[in-house]
């Protein structure tokens, strides 16, 4: 069996993830972040419309609380309206004269509570990694496989979100590394 040789070119893009001079700022991208106390149909639509695979939730100051991953929130959504839809087909029907005896109750003497719209806070994952833009991209893959993640929120010296990087993200940056350096330079031709 021959076995072939390993070229320089093939070798570089390897290393290119492990040299901690390539910063994070040079692979994030930017991210849909949404405040805390909004509402889980509002960010499914932004989401939606802007096609983020994931929301950011954040404080007032902008620093991240949270992260909801799309088909989370699609699911939880889906989830809340079609128990919405199933509780209002279980309705006893309106009794002819209610406007004009109804008391606030729901006729057993217990009153009626408006349901609470469902919010990103009740289904974040207020487990998260994040790590400063001034890091590289070494640091940022070797954070995500240390905490099981595949997104690393990234945060400016305030803490305040500037972006995000998933392991995508890394693997295509690496791709395209990969894909320009083994490309023939100019006036290199074969002998």
């Amino acid at each position: 069996m021959h076995r072939r040789s390993t070229t320089r070119s093939e070798v570089a893009p390897r290393r290119l993830l492990l040299d901690a001079s390539v910063s994070v700022r040079q692979v994030m991208r930017p991210c849909l972040a949404v405040r805390s106390g909004t509402g889980v149909q509002h960010a499914r639509l932004e989401m939606l419309e802007l096609e983020a695979p994931e929301v950011v939730v954040i404080d007032v100051e902008g620093r991240p609380v949270g992260l909801v991953h799309g088909d989370d929130l699609l699911h939880d959504a889906i989830e809340a309206e079609a128990a919405e839809v199933m509780s209002s087909h279980h309705r006893p029907a309106a009794e002819p004269f209610a406007l004009e005896t109804d008391s606030g109750d729901d006729g057993e003497g217990q009153p009626v509570a408006a349901e609470a719209p469902l919010l990103v806070d009740d289904v974040l994952s207020a487990s998260f990694a994040k790590m400063r833009q001034e890091g590289s991209i070494s640091e940022a893959a070797t954070l995500m496989k240390r905490e099981r993640c595949e997104a690393v929120l990234v945060v400016n010296q305030s803490d305040r979100l500037v972006g995000i990087v998933t392991a995508e993200d890394i693997v295509n940056w690496v791709a395209s590394a990969t894909t320009s350096s083994s490309r023939p330079r100019k006036g290199a031709g074969a002998n």
